[in-house]
């Protein structure tokens, strides 16, 4: 995935509260991990990223763009659907 300079968040992110998520989200970006890709998504191609800190796991979903990262959503992962790592689906 490339290094792009700026993030554009969508509002659609569930992660309460926007401070904390907002920190939780650019450390996903900065120091996540890719646990999935998705080549030919209709945005066009996009990851699913995996992080977690202080015993909190976070999934985002963003799509490189030409001059901007696009966060598209950013979520818990509902542990029912992930295995114990939370990194891959169920």
């Amino acid at each position: 995935m490339p290094t792009l300079p700026v993030l554009l968040i969508n509002r659609t992110a569930q992660i309460p509260p926007l401070k904390k998520a907002g920190d939780e989200i650019r450390d996903a970006v900065l120091l996540g991990e890719i646990i999935e890709e998705y080549p030919e998504d209709q945005r066009g191609e996009s990851y699913l990223l995996f992080h977690a800190q202080q015993n909190r796991a976070i999934h985002v979903v963003c799509a490189p763009k030409a001059e901007y990262l696009a966060i598209i959503t950013a979520y818990l992962p509902a542990p029912d659907q992930w295995s114990p790592d939370l990194k891959v689906r169920r």
